[in-house]
């Protein structure tokens, strides 16, 4: 797999089912986090929309090599090592660059959906 091949492909539409992107424990997670941000009386289905949107805009707030590497590492399941030979970089750089983008990524949709407790500003958000 190529940086071209991979450009390519984050052009295309996901098809085909969706289920197994996220283990079981991080699906357990996210629906737990979730509850906690559900406004009052929000029904299932508005409250997929509020979060399918916070998440959409939080991944375009991204740098383009930044969404390649979750496009790799989520959708097309590539290891540490598979992500670093197709980008051109070491193991480490990939785990790092993965773990980074991740928080960027957590930083962002948090502010958009809100977090009960805390202000977008928070210093504990900072610090992450």
């Amino acid at each position: 797999m190529d940086r071209e091949s991979i450009e390519e492909g984050m052009k295309k539409p996901p098809t085909g089912p969706t289920k197994g992107l996220l283990s079981e424990g991080d699906r357990a997670r996210a629906l737990d986090d979730a509850r906690v941000f559900t406004p009052k009386g929000a029904s299932a289905g508005e409250l997929g929309a509020l979060l399918k949107g916070a998440m959409r805009e939080a991944l375009g707030g991204l740098e383009r090599n930044e969404q390649i590497m979750l496009a790799l590492r989520y959708l097309e399941r590539l290891s540490a090592d598979e992500i670093a030979r197709a980008l051109g970089i070491s193991h480490g750089e990939a785990v790092y660059e993965q773990e980074r983008v991740m928080k960027r990524l957590r930083r962002a949709f948090v502010m958009l959906v809100g977090q009960p407790g805390a202000s977008a500003g928070s210093k504990e958000q900072r610090d992450e």
